[in-house]
């Protein structure tokens, strides 16, 4: 299986931090939600507002893909979260069969192997210093969501056309958000190294109402990264979401050695 692999070399660039980060080429037509989506306001009665995506517990499945030189790798994802404590991940490539499971708690992210029994794990600490961005649990929480991140919405907002452009700067990293006049919502977040050729960008679309909250169904992610002393890479991550569910019901975060 080619996915492991390619989980495993791109650890410590992108993290399964943007094996998360997901996602797509066309928007699917989207199936969960059945109250639509808020009337927006008029363009010239419009105002800087965001509206954060919250939840307790988070259930999505979807389809995911890496690009890397021209080689895709598709698989199915299923994912549970735990607002601000867990994010779970389950990945099968074909035939139902989960050839990685990725868990990821406020300490560390750890990777699973589930066909060579095999094991990676690195805390947010270790991950930060090798890419020498400010990495952490909230970061991914909210990147997966298409909330905020790095205390961006105390940024002034800047109107630039149909959007609110949040910009800051932290440590080392130049951040800027796009906050669409009529979702609410951030459909746009780059990240950019000021001292390396590091960068991130994320593009959000298809939002669909979840519990009368905007959710984006689909996201691409592209990762340019040069680690010291190493190649450069290239990388995407695709992600489109077709069923996103909230609960108060605590879910089970599986993780070890013979689990389902």
């Amino acid at each position: 299986m080619l996915i492991y692999p390619l989980i495993k070399r791109f650890a410590y660039t992108g993290m399964a931090l943007m094996a998360l980060l997901s996602a797509c080429q066309k928007p699917p037509v989207a199936t969960t939600g059945s109250t639509p989506p808020p009337i927006p306001a008029r363009k010239e009665e419009s105002v800087y507002h965001f509206n954060a995506f919250d939840f307790t517990y988070l259930t999505a499945k979807g389809r995911l893909v890496f690009v890397n030189n021209g080689r895709d790798v598709n698989a199915n994802a299923d994912i549970r979260m735990k607002k601000d404590s867990a994010i779970w991940i389950s990945l099968r490539p074909g035939l139902g069969i989960e050839a990685a499971r990725i868990f990821i708690t406020p300490d560390s992210v750890r990777i699973m192997d589930k066909l060579n029994n095999d094991f990676l794990g690195f805390t947010f600490d270790s991950l930060s210093k090798r890419l020498d961005i400010p990495v952490d649990f909230q970061l991914i929480q909210n990147t997966l969501l298409g909330n905020l991140p790095y205390d961006l919405g105390q940024a002034n907002p800047i109107p630039e056309g149909e959007q609110y452009l949040l910009r800051k700067q932290q440590s080392n990293i130049d951040v800027i958000g796009y906050v669409g006049k009529q979702t609410a919502r951030m459909e746009k977040l780059s990240l950019k190294d000021l001292s390396a050729p590091n960068r991130l960008e994320a593009v959000y679309g298809n939002f669909t109402s979840v519990e009368n909250m905007l959710f984006p169904f689909v996201c691409n992610a592209d990762l340019t990264f040069e680690p010291p002393g190493g190649n450069k890479t290239s990388l995407s991550f695709r992600f489109t979401h077709n069923k996103v569910e909230l609960t108060r019901e605590p879910l089970k975060f599986p993780f070890s050695r013979g689990n389902k």
